[in-house]
């Protein structure tokens, strides 16, 4: 389940499942989503990039949502079950796709980063680490901005 708390002009929504917090305005900015897309909204995972856009994960619908200004926009519509995402400070967009951990480039390439995990939680740290929450294996992944493994 998620939790949220207000606190003047930001909402900390902590994802109680997945043992995540965000510190960022994330309701706000979903209530100005078109009713269109609000009405099918299914989000289970957010993360915010350098630059204050939102990205939402969408399972119910097969996709990553990009929120800039208030404007949504489908980042990809073709993934199976996208439950978590997290990007770094480069653009990359990490997605939690139905036991599989995949990277997407700004530029849209994907690659897989993990295949045969039940990723229930994903963020990258201020020092670029991407880090997965492996509840199955009872275990946290850290992986290195230069792509090796800190902890597996």
């Amino acid at each position: 389940g998620c939790a949220a708390v207000n606190s003047g002009t930001s909402t900390t929504a902590v994802d109680v499942r997945n043992a995540a917090g965000w510190a960022v305005d994330a309701l706000a900015r979903i209530r100005k989503l078109s009713a269109t897309v609000a009405d099918h909204l299914d989000p289970a995972g957010i993360a915010v990039d350098a630059a204050g856009n939102l990205y939402i994960a969408d399972p119910g619908n097969h996709r990553i949502l990009k929120l800039t200004d208030g404007v949504p926009s489908i980042v990809s519509a073709s993934f199976d079950h996208p439950t978590g995402v997290a990007v770094d400070r480069n653009g990359n967009l990490y997605i939690v796709d139905n036991h599989r951990v995949l990277k997407m480039t700004p530029s849209g390439t994907r690659s897989i980063v993990m295949e045969n995990v039940d990723a229930t939680g994903i963020a990258v740290d201020r020092e670029g680490y991407l880090c997965i929450l492996d509840s199955a294996n009872h275990r946290i992944l850290k992986l290195a901005p230069d792509g090796t493994w800190v902890r597996r």
